[in-house]
């Protein structure tokens, strides 16, 4: 049944209205926890003075995200604000994403794709926690979309948007680097292909500003620099096993079913590994296809490329470390790159894949299948995104210590309490007789009569040291919730 344009635009704003709800919904179920408050301080500090600059090179991620952050924040401080940025950025991302897709195949797989990424687990995730990660892969969905503009159109205009989504997607997230270099290679070597020597040499000098402006430094102002202040790659040697190479087509699928924190469901995990399987075969027969065309081939080459690094780079240690010798593996943000590029190119995969089978009810079972397998990963992850999270619980706490008068006593903040203690106690105008302290000011020799023990997040082990003490002194310790590093919280006083 054909649909007209009128009726795919009510159905495009129908989806995108879904697909906004789904990013705000419970938006502020969870307080910020500890990263989103470093982002939520060190945006707010000085550009003029060089402290922003000194507290970026102190982490490991480019400027743009706190540059932009710290003119957003200048506007409004409430942490729905600051949430805010990442739903502006999301649905940025959705729009350019449903042109993309509907450019590469039709309206429906459009439509579809646009739905499915709106009940992603990790995408709804990762708008929801304020980072740089979002940023960055909105500048994603823009640079495929302009990447694909700029082979229809052969426009200056549009290949200079083209490269500035990639700039833009490096300076907000070094994860970018994993699409953004294979992607401007190719378009490079294109030009090459087909010997259009003007647009080679326009390209070439488009490549050669962009290295002068943006890539120079970048390099030496902040990489260079974050690299010698973060010892991360220091790592003990790793030897390539027979079953690295054999895990290398199981990850890829179970990449996927991460997305949608689908990995615990053993029979349903298989699906989606033997899906991954026909998506990166696919992807590999569409390079030896002549009848595939030069954007379909390079998407795939994109998608095959940015695994087969990330793959080695994270089995050698190299990528996703955390701490010399600690690795998060293929399962964590570190991975939030491939979602553009997942969005973008299975779908393609899928529509081509049904082009090149000729036998009409074949071409029936391939779609029930990939659609079985998207659906039943929906239906997984959407209760997953209606309980929402808890990344940590100082909202929750801070009602408990008002509550019971806490402002009267002496409390410990222990891990990165202090920002949400600060920012959801000022809320209630309360006047703080008792000392708030941090963990460091605990005398386990001479505790105060009695006292709040308040701990968010990580760097919380004076937590459970000062209960036991308390314990062993005899206090009567009131445990109000002990939910490990998203929070616990405590009073313990003297028996009278």
């Amino acid at each position: 049944m054909k649909i007209g344009k009128s009726e795919e635009t009510y159905l495009f704003y129908i989806v995108l209205s879904f697909f906004v709800f789904m990013m705000l919904y419970k938006l502020l179920h969870s307080a910020p926890w500890g990263d989103e408050w470093v982002e939520y301080t060190v945006s707010q500090r000085g550009i003029r003075d060089g402290s922003l600059y000194k507290s970026i090179i102190r982490t490991y991620q480019p400027p743009l995200y706190n540059v932009l952050m710290h003119f957003w924040l200048k506007i409004g401080k409430t942490i729905l604000w600051f949430r805010l940025f990442n739903v502006l950025c999301g649905t940025v991302s959705g729009i350019f994403l449903y042109k993309t897709v509907y450019m590469l195949t039709n309206y429906r797989f459009a439509i579809g794709t646009l739905f499915v990424l709106s009940v992603t687990y990790y995408w709804v995730y990762c708008i929801q926690e304020c980072s740089e990660y979002t940023l960055m892969l909105m500048f994603l969905f823009l640079g495929f979309y302009f990447y694909i503009k700029v082979n229809e159109t052969d426009n200056l205009s549009t290949e200079i948007l083209f490269i500035l989504s990639c700039v833009c997607a490096i300076y907000s997230q070094y994860g970018a680097f994993f699409i953004v270099v294979p992607l401007l290679f190719i378009h490079w070597t294109k030009e090459c292909f087909v010997q259009r020597w003007e647009n080679l040499k326009r390209t070439s000098i488009l490549y050669l500003i962009s290295f002068i402006i943006f890539a120079v430094p970048l390099y030496f102002f902040f990489a260079k620099r974050q690299i010698e202040n973060n010892a991360i790659t220091e790592n003990s040697k790793v030897v390539m096993t027979l079953e690295n190479i054999k895990s290398f087509p199981i990850v890829f699928g179970k990449l996927i079913g991460y997305f949608f924190n689908i990995n615990d469901r053993a029979v349903l995990s298989k699906f989606i590994i033997i899906f991954g399987i026909i998506i990166l075969s696919s992807g590999i027969t569409i390079q030896v296809i002549r009848s595939t065309s030069w954007v379909q081939k390079s998407l795939s080459f994109i998608l095959l490329t940015a695994y087969s690094l990330f793959y080695w780079l994270v089995i050698f240690k190299i990528y996703a470390m955390v701490h010399p010798d600690e690795s998060l593996g293929f399962y964590s943000r570190y991975a939030f790159f491939f979602i553009p590029v997942f969005c973008v190119t299975i779908p393609m995969i899928i529509y081509e894949l049904r082009n090149l089978v000729k036998v009409c009810f074949l071409k029936k079972w391939i779609t029930r299948f990939f659609l079985s397998c998207i659906f039943a990963s929906t239906l997984v992850a959407f209760p997953k995104l209606l309980n929402n999270w808890h990344k940590s619980y100082d909202r929750e706490f801070s009602e408990i210590w008002v509550k019971n008068a806490g402002f009267n006593e002496t409390t410990y903040l222990i891990g990165v309490a202090k920002y949400g203690f600060e920012y959801y106690i000022a809320q209630y105008n309360c006047r703080i007789m008792g000392e708030v302290l941090a963990s460091d000011k605990i005398n386990l020799e001479d505790l105060p009569d009695s006292f709040w023990i308040w701990r968010t997040n990580w760097g919380g082990e004076m937590w459970q040291q000062t209960v036991d003490k308390a314990f062993e002194e005899g206090y009567k310790v009131v445990i109000y919730a002990d939910y490990g590093e998203p929070g616990q919280l405590a009073y313990c006083t003297k028996w009278k």
